[in-house]
Parts: structure tokens; C-alpha cells; sequence
């Protein structure tokens, strides 16, 4: 296994790669520094409306074309787009790798927008929005960001907007997007696989145009507004017909470092024991639940307790998953078990090539500059578990986690 290797190009582009010598698979990625965060309220949902264009068509080949070719020399290939970023990537088999770059790179530096395309998309996403409304472990995994942070703020208020704020997406807007947006220095290539950092900078030389004078990349210092309380306590959507509440009890983190990141794992880990065994093992009252963190950094950062239970017993479990939170914690006999199964997880945490591909882009997203102290990531976490104790474990949980004022919830439920 080789060292995280970089190269910035004068124009600002930065091609990242992490030779794997154990793999025949390659991935590559390449993602713009951009996403919902930069969509205006009125036009909600243009980023996510241009990831599904970029498919629809270049200067150089059509779309039927493209999506042949990807099938041919793609293991799986697909985009998303966050609050913070927009990602297209591929995996191939070694030998293929070369042309999913060359195809992949023609998608992101020369779409073209075919107007019959745009129209047809629109459908799409507009069918994509119903099924993501009408999902319940959708909603209320949204709705408790709403909730923490405000349907106004840009945590709170989604990735993929609405029939109203898609309406107006046209040619222009995204040819314009693409100039602003998709420029190198607000780019990021990620390659991981059994590659050589030189071949791959000549090869994305060839194929995504150098830009000459302007450097300036778009991206935005975010912030994380996690000093103020919840825009509401509970968001509540009622659904005929259904014999099960889904909910979700939400708290808003401060951004953290690499260590408290770690100690925040020890606390979802024992939070998911302890809300399994009240509400299940104990009192038979839900089927799953657990515990789980969801960040977007720099951007927003939950900590979050979750259950299905019957409608019944809604109340019940919502008074005790508050009391869960708020009660002291009991870590004394349950954090070593826990430091132990974290190392174990940790050593097996960036084995593929998707793995290590997503941890890079994480970290540039972050902001890092300099991201090589992923090669250095078990010994890193082994060493933060080392110096963490119990003392350090309970500071962060009462200064973060054990306010009742900071709670929200989200719930998805029958009328009561």
C-alpha cells in the first residue's frame, strides 16, 4: 500500500490519489466543492438538478453513448449531491480504468444541457421528490435537521427542493452553474486504486482543460450554528393507516475534533445498548432502536436516538427516551468493551476502494489542505482510544448531550 500522494495544479484543481496494491478495482471520483448550500431559497434543489443532468449528454458524445460506455467499463457509477458537495464516480476493474476517467471527465467538464433532457428530468425529480416525501425513514431523518436548525437555515431545509423551486431550472441557469461552479479550482479529483499519481495527473491533464488567470475557487466558510435552540421541539407528520410511530430524539453538536469525533463514537455506541435495552429487551415495547450520529461538517452535526413502536405507545417512548438522555451516564463497566470493538472496527474501516476514496473526499470537504494523515488513520484512532477516560467521555455528554432544552424530535406517526 502506497502514501496519500497530491498534486494542485496552478488553476487550483487538486488530484488526489492512495495507490492500493491489493485490489484489481479502481475507483475515481471527481466532485465540485458545491451543493444545496449554495442554492438560493428560490431556486432549491438546482444542484441536485444539474448531478442528474451532467448524464444527459456532452460535446463529444450523446447519451446513449455515455451510458453505454459506462456500462462497459464501469463495475457501478453514480452521483449525489449533499448540502456541501456534488460527487460523480466509478469503479472499474483495473484494466478499465483509464476510459471510465476519460468518460467520467467528459460528463463533468463539457455537458451540454439538451433542452428535451431538461424537461424530461424535471419529471424525474419531480417523481423523486414524491418518493422521498412518502418514505417515513426519510422524513424523519430530515425532519429532526428541520427541526435542530430551522427549515430556513441551510442544515434544515434539504437537498432536492421542490416542484416550485425546480420549475424555472432552464439551459441557462445551468450553463451558468457550470462556469461558476465546475471550474477547477473548485474541483477535487480522488483516485484509489493499484495506480501510478503520475500517470493519473497526465491522464486528468488531458482531459480536464486548464483554466489560465483565474484561481479563485467558489466555496463558502461555513458554519455550524450550534449555540442556539432548536427552531422547534417537535416536527409531527400524521399518515393515515399507519400502525407504527417512527421517531427520532435529536440534539445539535458543536463541530468537533478528531478525538472528541471518537468520543462522541463511545457514546453512540453505549446510547445504542442502552436505548436496546430499555425499550426492547426490557419492556418489549419497540422493535429496533438505537443510536446514531449524522454530520455534515462543517455545516451541521445531530446526535440522534431512534425507534418504530406501535402508535400506542408513542408517549410512553418518547418520555423515556428523554429520560434516557438526561440521566446519568453508567459508562464504568461498558467503555473498555467499547473502546475495544471501535479499534476492531477502525482496523477494517478503510480496506476498499470506495472506502478510501470517500474518507480523501470527507476530509477535503472538511477543508483539510493536507489529507495524508489518513495513511496514518488506525494508528491515529488507537492512539486517541488510549488517552481517552472516563472523565473525558462524561465531559462531552453533559456539555453537549444532557440538556433538555437542546432536544427535538421528529416523529412520523398515525393520527392518535
Amino acid at each position: 500500500m502506497g502514501k496519500i500522494k497530491q498534486t494542485v495544479r496552478q488553476d487550483g484543481l487538486r488530484i488526489i490519489t492512495k495507490k492500493l496494491t491489493y485490489t484489481q478495482k479502481v475507483m475515481f471520483s471527481v466532485t465540485s466543492l458545491m451543493g444545496s448550500a449554495n442554492d438560493s431559497e428560490e431556486s432549491l434543489g438546482l444542484a441536485h438538478y444539474f448531478e442528474h443532468m451532467v448524464f444527459q449528454g456532452t460535446k463529444n458524445r450523446d447519451k446513449d453513448e455515455l451510458e453505454r460506455l459506462l456500462a462497459l467499463y464501469c463495475i457501478t457509477h453514480n452521483a449525489d449531491t449533499s448540502h456541501l458537495r456534488t460527487r460523480y464516480y466509478g469503479e472499474s476493474a483495473k484494466i478499465n480504468y483509464k476510459k471510465m476517467v476519460e468518460v467520467i471527465l467528459d460528463m463533468y467538464c463539457n455537458p451540454i444541457f439538451p433542452e428535451d433532457r431538461i424537461e424530461n428530468e424535471r419529471g424525474v425529480i419531480n417523481n423523486e421528490i414524491i418518493m422521498r416525501h412518502s418514505s417515513d425513514d426519510i422524513t424523519v431523518s430530515e425532519n429532526i435537521i428541520t427541526a435542530l436548525y430551522g427549515d430556513k437555515s441551510l442544515a434544515g431545509r434539504g437537498v432536492i427542493g421542490s416542484k416550485e423551486t425546480i420549475a424555472t431550472v432552464n439551459r441557462e441557469v445551468l450553463l451558468k452553474m457550470h462556469k461558476e461552479y465546475y471550474s477547477p479550482a473548485n474541483s477535487v479529483i480522488v483516485v484509489t486504486g493499484d495506480v501510478s499519481h503520475s500517470e493519473v495527473v497526465k491522464m486528468v491533464n488531458r482531459f480536464f482543460p486548464r483554466i489560465v488567470g483565474n484561481y479563485k475557487s467558489q466555496k463558502i466558510e461555513w458554519n455550524n450554528d450550534s449555540c442556539s435552540l432548536p427552531s422547534s421541539q417537535i416536527i409531527q407528520e400524521e399518515r393515515p393507516g399507519r400502525e407504527c410511530a417512527l421517531l427520532c430524539l435529536g440534539v445539535k453538536l458543536k463541530n468537533f475534533d478528531f478525538k472528541e469525533r471518537v468520543i462522541l463514537s463511545i457514546l453512540v455506541k453505549y446510547f445504542r445498548k442502552i436505548v436496546f435495552d430499555e425499550l426492547r429487551q426490557k419492556r418489549g415495547l419497540v422493535y429496533t432502536a438505537g443510536a446514531y450520529l449524522n454530520s455534515e461538517r462543517p455545516l451541521y452535526n445531530t446526535f440522534c436516538l431512534y425507534a418504530e413502536t406501535a402508535v400506542a405507545n408513542l408517549d410512553e417512548i418518547k418520555k423515556l427516551m428523554t429520560e434516557i438522555i438526561l440521566n446519568k451516564v453508567c459508562l464504568e463497566k461498558y467503555i473498555e468493551d467499547i473502546k475495544q470493538r471501535i479499534l476492531a472496527e477502525s482496523s477494517v474501516s478503510l480496506e476498499t476502494t470506495g472506502d478510501w476514496n470517500r474518507a480523501i473526499l470527507g476530509r477535503v470537504v472538511l477543508g483539510e489542505d493536507d489529507v495524508s494523515s489518513l495513511d496514518n488513520y488506525f494508528k491515529n484512532i488507537s492512539e486517541a482510544l488510549n488517552s481517552i477516560d472516563l472523565g473525558m467521555v462524561e465531559r462531552i455528554f453533559y456539555e453537549n448531550l444532557n440538556h433538555k432544552d437542546n432536544l427535538a424530535f421528529s416523529i412520523v406517526t398515525n393520527k392518535i
